[in-house]
């Protein structure tokens, strides 16, 4: 973990194209994003990380029909569409702000680029849809959001068998998106306690920690 982003090594080629473009900040995170794949990415707020992922995004997505989901709260969902009209085409992304799921579901994967909301996730049907669209890559905005260890809630309930109903919880929704490259955006990593980064860990690199004991 460096002062622009932590990175887990997966196997990917090292990057071939220039950067003369971006920030110094930005040229590190891009870079690091084409040669390892997968990144925890922790820089504060104004540091361009929508603009980094877009970037890396763009550039994977040349001679290729690769998709990206990202998971970010509602307030955002605009910012990460004029963003994306600023630094490259709004003809590539879709926000689903549906009044119904079915209308979300039917949203995704129409673009290059899907933006969803943490919330709508708890729905079975999106989820069944982002299952099936299956992304190259997996993003999640503000990702200090998803702390929790738990995947699923349980609730005493005796019209269930073994009266207990359980539920997926926000983090374990999360954290069963696929994704080849997984990347997780917040300036703030750690907000209560140095163990709440695990779920951010697990998130990136579900392999590698697996485990929040051995973590």
């Amino acid at each position: 973990v460096s002062e622009c982003g932590g990175f887990i090594r997966n196997g990917f080629g090292d990057p071939t194209w220039g950067l003369s473009d971006l920030w110094g900040t930005q040229h590190q995170a891009v870079e690091s994003i084409a040669t390892f794949g997968s990144e925890a990415l922790f820089a504060g707020r104004g540091m361009s990380k929508t603009r980094e992922v877009l970037e890396s995004n763009r550039r994977a997505q040349i001679g290729s029909s690769k998709k990206a989901l990202v998971v970010t709260s509602k307030r955002l969902r605009t910012q990460w569409v004029s963003d994306c009209e600023l630094w490259w085409d709004s003809d590539q992304i879709v926000a689903p702000n549906a009044k119904t799921w079915s209308e979300a579901v039917d949203q995704i994967g129409t673009a290059t680029i899907t933006v969803l909301s943490y919330q709508s996730l708890l729905n079975q049907d999106v989820m069944a849809a982002v299952k099936e669209l299956d992304p190259y890559f997996a993003v999640l905005e503000e990702a200090h959001n998803v702390k929790k260890r738990a995947r699923k809630n349980k609730k005493k309930d005796p019209t269930v068998k073994g009266g207990i109903k359980r539920t997926p919880t926000l983090s374990g929704a999360v954290r069963s998106i696929p994704g080849v490259i997984r990347i997780a955006l917040t300036g703030t990593p750690m907000p209560n306690y140095w163990y709440e980064a695990w779920t951010l860990f697990n998130f990136v690199a579900p392999q590698e920690f697996s485990s929040f004991w051995q973590f």
